[in-house]
């Protein structure tokens, strides 16, 4: 998310963007991500928000530079007779919104999914349109046109970035981090503290 925010931030022409990174770049919760990219949520913005999503990801070289290698293998969301309503309901909320989405039937699913097992699923919702993305490639090119339009890249910040008092972090506005106390036992301490 930082490499993109440090991208987007330079595209609207900010001069003073910095991203700093503890270790390296995708060495925290992005190496291990499955950039799984699907328009599927429940809720209107969420929807909007992977539409847009989906629309720069599909055109990735064109919109930001570089690739994410998207491959576009469908997504399939199943749910039990408990949900059919509240899938019905996204699923046309989403259509009005422009996704390529379509139903499926318990029975059905074998037919497009040879392998998957339906038991216990009452309903499904198919995007032909989804896929994944390569987690690495995509944040690198965000950081390599950052840079290219100004960005800096920091590595192994965070004392730097604690120390100068320019740590933004989530929450209460600090970030936490674990201290070791004597025989194992830790305690919570902001950065910033």
């Amino acid at each position: 998310m930082g490499a993109s925010i440090a991208y987007h931030l330079c595209k609207l022409g900010f001069k003073d963007v910095c991203l700093l990174e503890r270790n390296f770049l995708t060495s925290g919760a992005t190496g291990r991500s499955t950039a799984v990219i699907r328009m599927n949520y429940g809720n209107e913005l969420g929807a909007k928000l992977a539409l847009e999503s989906f629309r720069v990801f599909n055109d990735f070289e064109h919109a930001v530079g570089g690739t994410a290698d998207f491959r576009q293998v469908g997504y399939i969301g199943c749910v039990d007779e408990s949900n059919v309503d509240a899938m019905l309901e996204s699923t046309e909320m989403q259509r009005r919104l422009g996704v390529n989405n379509k139903v499926i039937q318990s029975a059905e699913i074998k037919d497009h999914f040879s392998k998957f097992d339906a038991d216990g699923i009452a309903l499904a919702t198919y995007e032909p349109d989804s896929g994944y993305a390569d987690a690495f490639a995509t944040t690198f090119s965000y950081s390599v046109q950052a840079k290219e339009m100004g960005g800096q890249h920091r590595r192994r910040s965070l004392r730097a970035a604690r120390d100068s008092g320019r740590w933004f972090g989530k929450g209460s506005g600090h970030r936490q981090r674990k201290d070791r106390l004597p025989r194992g036992r830790r305690r919570d301490r902001g950065v910033d503290q």
